[in-house]
C-alpha cells in the first residue's frame, strides 16, 4: 500500500459516533444574585452567607424595651443611668439587637463588673491587714482610741465620718496618738468642755472588772485599782453610769 493510498484511508475512515449526533453539554444559566466579582462560585458565595448569618443573626430587630435576665445564682442590681449601659443599650436599639443577644452581653458587662468588685475589696483587705499588722499586737485598740479621740474633738458625725475616710494606714495612727499625747486627750477648738477620750475599750474594761491577780483573788477588790477602772469608765460612758463592783 502506498503512502498516498494509506493517507486516503486514514481521512476517509468514519468515526464511531456521527458529528450529527455528538450532544453538547448543558450550559447551566448563573443566578442574578452571584457576585462574580467578589466569588469563585455560586457554592462560595452561599457559604458566606450562611457564616454571616451565624455572625449577625442577633441583629433581626430591637424590642420595644429590653428585658434583663440574669444568670442563674448571680446578683447584682443594674444601675439604668449607668453611662456605659446607657450606651450600649442605645446602640443595641440603633443596629437592630434582639434581646437575646442583648441579654448575652449585658451578662458578660455584669460578670466583669463582679470581677472588679472583688478585686477592689480584695485589694481593700490586704491593706487593711497590713496596715493593722504594722500596729502590732494592739492594733485594734489602738485604732479604736483614736476613733473615740476623734469623735470627742469633733463633735459632729459627718465631720467624724470625713475623719475616719481619711484614716487609711498606720502612719496616720501614729500622727494621731502623737496629737492626743501631746494634748492630753483635752478637746481642742470646742466652745464647751466635754470628758477626756478614754484610752480603752468599752470590752477592755469589762476584762479589768474580772481581772484577777497572781493569787487568784479579785483585782477590783484593791481601792486604788477599782477607782482606776471607774474613771476609765466614766471617761467612756460619762459620770451617770459609774460601774458597780460585782
Amino acid at each position: 500500500m502506498t503512502e498516498e493510498s494509506l493517507l486516503n484511508e486514514v481521512t476517509t475512515t468514519p468515526t464511531n459516533t456521527p458529528v450529527d449526533q455528538v450532544e453538547e453539554a448543558p450550559i447551566e444559566e448563573t443566578p442574578e444574585w452571584f457576585k462574580a466579582d467578589k466569588y469563585k462560585t455560586v457554592e462560595d458565595q452561599a457559604k458566606a452567607y450562611v457564616d454571616l448569618e451565624k455572625q449577625f443573626g442577633g441583629f433581626t430587630g430591637a424590642p420595644d424595651d429590653y428585658e434583663v435576665t440574669l444568670a442563674e445564682g448571680v446578683e447584682y442590681e443594674l444601675d439604668p443611668e449607668d453611662g456605659l449601659l446607657k450606651d450600649f443599650t442605645e446602640f443595641a436599639k440603633e443596629s437592630g439587637m434582639n434581646n437575646d443577644t442583648y441579654n448575652k452581653f449585658v451578662n458578660r458587662f455584669v460578670e466583669q463588673e463582679l470581677a472588679n468588685i472583688q478585686a477592689d475589696e480584695k485589694l481593700a483587705a490586704d491593706h487593711v491587714a497590713e496596715q493593722m499588722k504594722a500596729l502590732g499586737d494592739k492594733g485594734e485598740a489602738r485604732l479604736q482610741n483614736v476613733a473615740s479621740w476623734a469623735k470627742a474633738q469633733l463633735g459632729s458625725e459627718d465631720l467624724y465620718n470625713k475623719f475616719a475616710a481619711g484614716l487609711t494606714d498606720a502612719g496616720m495612727v501614729e500622727v494621731f496618738e502623737m496629737i492626743m499625747d501631746k494634748t492630753g486627750n483635752a478637746p481642742q477648738g470646742t466652745s464647751h468642755q466635754q470628758p477626756p477620750a478614754p484610752q480603752v475599750t468599752m470590752e477592755q474594761i469589762n476584762e479589768m472588772q474580772f481581772a484577777v491577780d497572781e493569787h487568784g483573788n479579785r483585782k477590783m477588790q484593791n481601792p486604788e485599782y477599782a477607782a482606776r477602772v471607774r474613771k476609765m469608765y466614766e471617761q467612756l460612758q460619762g459620770t451617770k453610769h459609774t460601774p458597780e463592783i460585782i
